[in-house]
């Protein structure tokens, strides 16, 4: 029964991500980045889900403490910064994404506010053609990924009127 309850409770964390997901297990940091504490030190890992978590591991072998539970987010914000870039979802389309200094995505894959990416690389707007042969005006990535799931944006973005 608690097994059940369990895949339940991870299949609900998978079920709202658009990211694709990875294999289990926090990563073992190469190395120890700093000493909070005496004997532990906090680094950024791979949760059970698959996306990026901070947690806090033992000096002495690297081991994650805390029932490998993560720990608040700004411990390893102070020792080495998250970062936002755009990224491709399991639909095809871009959005802004939260990564890790490793690159594992955050937040169980859910996308963040684009401003957060259009701070670091804009993205832009260009014609081009839709699946029915017209073309509309578009927002893309800087890697030229299809924003708003596809859909067009009002033509005054690409100089029309």
């Amino acid at each position: 029964m608690i097994s059940k309850m369990i895949f339940g409770f991870i299949a609900l964390l998978m079920a709202g991500s658009v990211f694709a997901q990875s294999q289990f297990q926090p990563l073992h940091p190469p190395h120890p980045p700093t000493h909070p504490a005496p004997g532990t030190y906090f680094d950024w890992g791979r949760g059970a889900d698959g996306t990026g978590y901070c947690y806090e591991f033992s000096q002495s072998n690297g081991q994650v403490l805390n029932g490998g539970r993560p720990v608040p987010e700004v411990n390893c914000e102070k020792v080495q910064p998250s970062y936002f870039n755009w990224g491709r979802a399991n639909n095809g389309y871009g959005y802004c994404f939260q990564f890790t200094p490793q690159h594992l995505v955050m937040w169980q894959g859910r996308t963040v506010p684009n401003h957060q990416c259009e701070a670091v690389r804009p993205s832009h707007f260009a014609w081009a053609m839709a699946s029915n042969g017209y073309s509309y005006c578009f927002q893309f990535t800087p890697e030229g990924l299809a924003m708003n799931e596809g859909r067009p944006v009002p033509n005054h973005y690409c100089g029309g009127h």
